[in-house]
């Protein structure tokens, strides 16, 4: 198991965006990539 922590300050939400490219990119090679966001929220 490998886990990646991406984090971020500033209230930019780059870490969702960063998380989110790089996620894309392991699920197209590894069908048993997952991921999740600790503080998600529902707008």
């Amino acid at each position: 198991m490998l886990t990646i922590g991406v984090g971020c300050t500033g209230g930019k939400h780059r870490s969702v965006c960063l998380a989110e490219k790089i996620y894309s990119e392991l699920k197209k090679e590894h069908s048993n990539v997952n991921i999740s966001h600790r503080d998600e929220r529902l707008w």
